[in-house]
């Protein structure tokens, strides 16, 4: 976000002063802690005399946080200062979305959960809860260009059951325990599939599908390790994009998952198969509890 506000000096009898003074202004993050686990950042505002009393000061952030907002007047904090500013997240973009979870193996008659965190185009957490999302596991995939074909005109598998949830994170909280706040723009998908087989699994964000590159499977890890982050989701989009790698913190061993090749609309790679196998009984025997054997 770029914003500006004002400032106006007086002295001590309300007279405006002819400007000349030196002023700074900084905006810290707290807490400092983020979602990632990575530190807060700290900006400093640029400021502008109009050598009439008062002062054009502007900012550019791009991180959506709790910020304060400290003002101070030839080395004295002043004017009321610091104040607690909320910077918001811009609306999700369906290009930065990336998925984490069990992507390789799962069984029959169990459910497993596979999480869409959604973000906006500076990589923030996104905020908005009124997102569509459709979980597809697939059969085949096709390369129809229709948004509302499922599986791009390919073979969707039916018989498998789903549910959805927004702000559940895979602790099974709505709240990350590394920042005590709610998992923000998360949706978990909890999958029953009934068939074995090789699928693939796509989500698709509004109708547009996410970029297969930007699926981790995360199926070896438990809780908040689930996630990859948005430090390793950076680095599958374009670019322009992964820039903000380099203000996040440390990259997780997760697997990038890229074993073959499916093309589709627009210009994307499906990358994984997901195995899904019989799941081993519970029970060997059944007793008769007449007594009168197996």
């Amino acid at each position: 976000v770029v914003a500006d506000f004002m400032i106006y000096m007086r002295d001590s009898f309300g007279n405006t002063r002819p400007g000349g003074e030196h002023i700074g202004v900084l905006l810290q993050q707290i807490p400092p802690l983020l979602q990632d686990g990575s530190g807060g950042d700290t900006s400093t505002g640029m400021v502008h005399d109009n050598r009439d009393g008062s002062y054009k000061t502007s900012y550019f952030i791009t991180r959506s946080a709790l910020y304060n907002l400290a003002i101070n007047f030839v080395g004295a904090t002043g004017a009321g200062a610091p104040f607690a500013l909320h910077i918001s997240a811009a609306p999700p973009d369906t290009s930065m979305s990336y998925v984490y979870g069990p992507l390789l193996s799962v069984q029959t008659g169990t459910a497993s959960s596979i999480f869409v965190q959604t973000r906006d185009r500076h990589g923030n957490l996104a905020e908005s809860a009124h997102q569509h999302m459709v979980f597809e596991l697939c059969v085949t995939f096709g390369g129809s260009s229709d948004a509302a074909a499922s599986c791009g005109g390919g073979e969707l598998e039916k018989n498998v059951g789903l549910t959805q949830f927004y702000l559940q994170g895979p602790t099974s909280t709505r709240l990350n325990p590394r920042t005590g706040e709610e998992y923000k723009g998360l949706y978990k998908m909890t999958f029953f599939p009934y068939n074995a087989g090789s699928f693939s699994v796509f989500v698709k964000h509004n109708l547009v599908y996410i970029d297969p590159r930007c699926y981790f499977d995360s199926g070896d890890k438990t809780g908040i390790d689930m996630d990859a982050g948005s430090a390793l989701a950076d680095t599958c989009y374009s670019s322009s994009v992964q820039s903000l790698a380099g203000r996040r913190g440390g990259v997780a061993s997760f697997e990038h998952i890229n074993t073959h090749t499916h093309t589709y609309l627009p210009t994307y790679t499906h990358t994984h198969t997901l195995e899904i196998v019989n799941t081993v009984p519970l029970v060997s025997s059944i007793v008769d509890e007449r007594g009168g054997g197996e």
